[in-house]
């Protein structure tokens, strides 16, 4: 190195000093920023679970823990408080940094030492519920405490650690099996964590140099002394940087989709899962109350991600509109339907007026109309501790445009208000309605969705309030007539799905995951109605069972290590036979250009995690045409199976059967097991063929009891 490239090479590592030292100050910024929130959902969070364990646990050991943990986050939001109005006046960030990490420690201590206070003794329910609210917890931390990896790291590990050792205590197989489940989920969030902090950290060294480069063409210009040519330079420049300062909000928004991927794959086993609990014949009505519940709280889970989504996706551009004909009444009465439970809930009357002059048919986006509704009542019911709120819908014709109604809707509420200096903020991202200093759960993302579904709809929205007295929220939107006839098919609740009917072919499934949980949550649901499942953890295993096993369909996860779904889907097309297999694309990505990717691809759908055990079914009926027995039909079925056998007739049969063949068939029958019994039954053909055939009919239809009643 020669002496004039030194003073460079000196410079460059301070100025790569500089910029380390402004992207940590400003990770800690954000942290500190985004605490108060996290610990006002944790006051919430714990006071529900003093209510909901009281039951169960210990009462003096869950009170002292209520008290220690509320006594301890109000001093930690004294902290952050005052760590907000210190840090850019001291700029310490690595030590404020440091101290957050250790309360962070401290602070996952706490939430781990809940599990020391389940028992092999408690209810399932209590177990799984405790389980869950320690994988909420940590999921859910990601995006407000990754900023900060060692602080993120710092409230995983006693979390996840505390959790496998109070699992690991009680002698039980299965607990030891959560454990693993646990240790697995551990380190996705920590490699969440990680990709969520290396790319906030790329971005943000992106800003600072690019405002490095600003500052110093800046001073370039100033130097020059030319102040005409000077400021118009700065002004080009200034507007090329909020360009660009646009451009990376935006692809903060897409990163933000991006990582609720990472959190949709897990959620996606835990509502599955908890569908099939549901349909589980054995549980009780108690015990399906309480799944009931688990499923509710993930979908609320899954509803603030997708608030955070909803957001990301209309400030990337993305949001789009998607028209369909509907019954307008009729959507509103549903949701009139849903918010008297809640308001009967609340104590709170709610009242539902339809304009008697209402259009019935109309064209427009249902799912964002629905959403606008859904969070605009959401708003009354939880800032409206006693009185009425209420929804009133009427359309008005539009004079130019006789094909046109403009939809008038407004909800009113008796509740706090909203005080006038906050009326200009309430429709921006994480700001809560009513007084600031108000305590209620949600995002804060729920206006501001709002109000840009309602701009995209073409529509507008106003707000009055006074504080003491209430809140009136007015949307207009310009909607199309149609006709009933155009009106889609109802949406009805669908029954479940409890096997394959008979006569179709033995239908051979190929599941392609990678995700251990999600594997073995999509092999249950097809092995548990019949089909026979194979599965693969990448593209490069999928090709080989491809060719060696040549499945009817193949169920394909599109983010996978090895081979991804894309390169998988491509190869087996071009293999033999691989342009007749049906194969389907599971993906969290919610892009609609990823959609189109995927079926060029070669795929012949797209399915959407988290998804429901209907829409297997029913995409697998639409590709291969399969025939199911539901819930509601088992009755035909079962008089049909009555109708086909004589027990008397079928019992004389029997008698010149070898007693071995008999003993084999009743133990087949008593396990339920289907493949013995084929067995049993086709050694039995040789010597009574028509007693074969009704012996097979009822293992077809897994009526096991009947040949129990034969064989006694």
């Amino acid at each position: 190195m020669t002496q004039e490239q030194k003073p460079d090479l000196v410079q460059k590592q301070a100025a790569e000093a500089k910029l380390d030292s402004d992207v940590h100050y400003e990770q800690v910024r954000l942290l500190y920023e985004q605490s108060p929130k996290i610990l006002l959902i944790s006051y919430v969070l714990a006071l529900a679970i003093l209510v909901t364990f009281w039951r169960v646990a210990d009462h003096v050991g869950l009170s002292v823990w209520f008290i220690v943990f509320m006594t301890y986050n109000i001093a930690r939001l004294a902290m952050v408080s005052r760590g907000i109005k210190s840090l850019p006046k001291t700029r310490e960030s690595v030590k404020m940094g440091n101290a957050y990490a250790l309360s962070s420690l401290i602070s996952g201590l706490l939430w781990g030492s809940l599990m020391f206070f389940m028992q092999p003794t408690w209810p399932l329910i209590y177990q799984v519920m405790l389980l869950l609210i320690m994988l909420g917890v940590s999921s859910v931390t990601i995006l407000s405490y990754g900023v900060h990896l060692y602080s993120y790291l710092a409230l995983l590990i006693p979390i996840i650690s505390s959790s496998a050792i109070s699992l690991m205590l009680f002698d039980d197989a299965n607990y030891r099996i959560s454990v693993l489940f646990f240790l697995i989920f551990g380190f996705q969030l920590f490699s969440s964590a990680k990709s969520f902090n290396k790319n906030l950290t790329e971005t943000l060294r992106s800003r600072f140099r690019e405002r490095t480069l600003i500052n110093e063409l800046t001073n370039a210009n100033n130097q020059l002394g030319q102040e005409i040519i000077a400021r118009e330079q700065v002004q080009s420049e200034l507007r090329e940087a909020k360009e660009e300062a646009e451009a990376a909000n935006q692809a903060k928004s897409v990163f933000l989709a991006n990582m609720s991927h990472e959190l949709r794959t897990p959620l996606n086993a835990i509502l599955g899962f908890s569908e099939m609990m549901a349909h589980d014949p054995d549980a009780s009505s108690a015990q399906k109350d309480k799944v009931a519940i688990i499923n509710r709280s993930g979908a609320h889970l899954l509803g603030m991600i997708n608030d955070v989504l909803d957001l990301s996706k209309i400030e990337a551009g993305q949001a789009e509109l998607e028209p369909e004909v509907f019954d307008l009444p009729r959507m509103l009465e549903d949701i009139g339907r849903m918010f008297e439970m809640r308001a009967e809930s609340a104590q709170l009357r709610f009242e539902l007026e339809l304009d008697p002059g209402l259009a019935q048919t109309i064209k427009s986006d249902i799912g964002k109309l629905r959403q606008i509704l859904i969070n605009l009542l959401d708003n009354a019911v939880k800032f409206t501790e006693q009185g009425d709120f209420s929804l009133h819908a009427r359309t008005l014709p539009i004079s130019d445009d006789p094909a046109m109604v403009n939809l008038q809707l407004e909800v009113k509420d008796s509740g706090r208000g909203i005080v006038a200096e906050q009326l200009d903020h309430i429709f921006e991202p994480f700001r809560q309605a009513g007084h600031s200093s108000s305590v209620v759960k949600g995002t804060g993302l729920g206006l501001a969705i709002t109000k840009s579904f309602v701009e995209l709809m073409g529509g507008q929205i106003r707000v009055e309030s006074e504080v003491g007295k209430g809140s009136l929220f007015q949307v207009e939107l310009p909607v199309a007539l149609a006709e009933a006839t155009e009106v889609g098919g109802l949406d009805m609740s669908r029954p479940a799905v409890l096997g394959l009917q008979a006569g179709q072919t033995a239908w051979r499934i190929l599941v392609v995951e990678d995700n251990l949980e999600n594997r073995l949550l999509l092999s249950s649901l097809l092995v548990q109605t019949g089909f026979e499942v194979r599965e693969a953890e990448n593209g490069e295993q999928a090709l080989t069972q491809f060719e060696q096993w040549q499945p009817h369909f193949i169920w394909m996860d599109m983010s996978m290590p090895v081979m991804d779904g894309y390169e998988a889907t491509a190869e087996i097309r071009k293999l033999p036979r691989g342009d007749k297999v049906k194969i389907v694309a599971i993906t969290a990505s919610v892009f609609k250009e990823q959609h189109k990717t995927i079926l060029d691809a070669g795929c012949d759908e797209v399915l959407h995690k988290p998804f429901q055990s209907y829409e297997i079914f029913d995409t697998m009926a639409e590709q291969l045409a399969v025939r199911y027995i539901y819930e509601e039909q088992m009755v035909g079925p079962a008089a049909m199976v009555e109708q086909t056998i004589n027990i008397a007739k079928t019992k004389e049969m029997m008698v010149s059967l070898p007693d071995q063949l008999k003993n084999e068939l009743k133990q087949a029958a008593t396990a339920l097991d289907m493949e013995e019994a084929y067995e049993v039954i086709e050694r039995v053909a040789k010597l009574q063929p028509d007693l074969a055939g009704i012996l097979k009919l009822h293992v077809d239809e897994m009526d096991f009891s009947s040949i129990k009643r034969v064989l006694d």
